[in-house]
C-alpha cells in the first residue's frame, strides 16, 4: 500500500511539474502571440487575461465537480479540457486567428483550475505519517517548472527555424512567408530584424528574392550579391 501511494504521489508531482511548466510558457508567450495575431494591438494581452479569469471562475466549480465525480474523474475532465484547448491553440496559430486563440486560452485556464487540487489528491492517498511530505513533493514539482518553463519559452524558438547556417560564416534564409491577411503589418520586417540580430556575427547573410519581394528585402538592408546569377531546376509555374 505504501509503495502504491508513493507511486501515485510521484505521478502527481510530475503532473504538477508539467502543468506549472505550461503555465510559465503561456505567461511568457501568450501576450506576444496575442500581439502578433490581433488586428488591434491593444487586445494583445486579452488571451492571457481570459486564461486567468477562466482559472479563477472555475476553481470552485472544479472542486464541486470532483466532490461529485471523485478526484480521478475530475482530473480526467480537466485533462480533456486542457487537451482540447491545446488543440484549438495549435489550430488557431496555424490559421492566425486571434479570437480562436483567445478561446483556447480560456480552455487552458479552465484546465488549470484543476491543477491546484493535485496536492489534495496527494493528501488523500498518503497516510498520516507521510501526508505532509507527500504534499511537499507535489508542490516541489513547481521547482522543475521554474527551470523547464523559461527554457522552453526561450529555447524552443529555434526548433522550427528554416534558415540554414554553417554556424560560423554564412547563413541562408530559404523562405519567409506571412499569411496574406497579416501582410503589411510589419510582421515580416520584425522577423527579418530578429534573424539579422541572431546572425549578426556571420560574415554573410544570404537569400533569394524575386518579384515584389525584392523591394521588401531591400528595405531590410539586403542588396544584390555582386554579379551573381540565380539558377535553378524548378517544377512550378508561379514565376
Amino acid at each position: 500500500m505504501m509503495t502504491a501511494a508513493r507511486f501515485q504521489v510521484a505521478v502527481l508531482a510530475l503532473c504538477q511539474a508539467l502543468a506549472m511548466t505550461t503555465n510559465t510558457v503561456l505567461i511568457t508567450t501568450a501576450a506576444l502571440i496575442g500581439y502578433a495575431l490581433a488586428t488591434d494591438k491593444a487586445l494583445a494581452t486579452l488571451p492571457l487575461a481570459v486564461r486567468q479569469i477562466a482559472t479563477m471562475a472555475t476553481t470552485i466549480p472544479a472542486s464541486l465537480l470532483m466532490q461529485r465525480l471523485g478526484r480521478r474523474n475530475g482530473f480526467l475532465v480537466g485533462t480533456l479540457i486542457g487537451i482540447g484547448g491545446g488543440g484549438i491553440a495549435i489550430y488557431s496559430l496555424a490559421i492566425a486567428h486571434f479570437w480562436l486563440f483567445t478561446l483556447a486560452m480560456g480552455c487552458l485556464g479552465v484546465a488549470n483550475s484543476f491543477v491546484s487540487y493535485y496536492r489534495f489528491a496527494a493528501a488523500d492517498v498518503a497516510d498520516d505519517a507521510w501526508r505532509s511530505q507527500a504534499i511537499s513533493w507535489v508542490i516541489a514539482g513547481g521547482v522543475i517548472a521554474a527551470v523547464l518553463g523559461p527554457w522552453l519559452a526561450t529555447g524552443s524558438q529555434d526548433w522550427f527555424n528554416s534558415e540554414i547556417s554553417d554556424g560560423f560564416l554564412v547563413v541562408y534564409y530559404p523562405h519567409l512567408l506571412v499569411a496574406p491577411a497579416y501582410q503589411g503589418q510589419g510582421i515580416g520586417h520584425q522577423i527579418m530584424t530578429r534573424l539579422k540580430q541572431r546572425y549578426a556575427d556571420m560574415q554573410m547573410q544570404m537569400l533569394v528574392a524575386d518579384g515584389e519581394a525584392i523591394a521588401f528585402y531591400e528595405k531590410c538592408g539586403f542588396t544584390r550579391a555582386g554579379q551573381t546569377q540565380p539558377m535553378w531546376i524548378y517544377d512550378g509555374d508561379e514565376h
